[in-house]
């Protein structure tokens, strides 16, 4: 539970810093194409981690399966991450005396933790902008759970839910 409680902290915060980058480094008008193209990537490459795995699983067994997946890694790492130059940050407000850089930035966190929240919940609108925020994402989970579920109920083979998945995540990005 607790390196699962990590991980998801992790993938949050770096999901945040991707969002946050994109909307730096994007023009206002580009960042809804961009977003859905981010989305459509993910699908892509769930379908090329879960579906493509499963297949290449079923030639080679699972355990060299992990070379697969550390070159795709390493492919998006070395083609897109590497490559990619964030714009320069105006400069930020020199630090008051005797305040560390940890303390500093731990007092604009927990500011912009306090805005956020209160964000959500100061209107109506606001939380209702926050309930349908949730639609998308409890829909793909409840997605994933049905078709785990369906799965198993119909008793396909590795192959058979490789196909259901890899067309799953296809179709998915292509409306993304």
């Amino acid at each position: 539970t607790a390196i699962l409680l990590l991980h998801n902290t992790i993938a949050a915060m770096q999901d945040v810093a991707i969002d946050a980058l994109a909307v730096n480094s994007l023009a206002e008008d580009e960042r809804g194409l961009a977003n859905g193209l981010m989305f459509a990537g993910a699908a892509i490459g769930q379908a090329l981690g879960g579906a493509g795995v499963l297949f290449l699983a079923g030639h080679t067994g699972f355990q060299p399966t992990f070379f697969f997946v550390a070159g795709s890694i390493f492919a998006v790492t070395l083609f897109v991450v590497l490559p990619m130059r964030e714009p320069e940050a105006p400069a930020r407000a020199a630090l008051a005396e005797g305040v560390s850089k940890l303390r500093a930035a731990g007092r604009e966190m927990r500011a912009f933790s306090v805005d956020a929240f209160r964000a959500f919940l100061d209107t109506r609108g606001a939380s209702l902008g926050l309930l349908f925020a949730l639609l998308p994402s409890g829909a793909m989970c409840l997605g994933l759970a049905l078709q785990t579920n369906l799965a198993v109920e119909l008793g396909l083979s590795d192959d058979q839910i490789a196909l259901l998945a890899l067309w799953t995540n296809v179709i998915s990005a292509a409306f993304m």
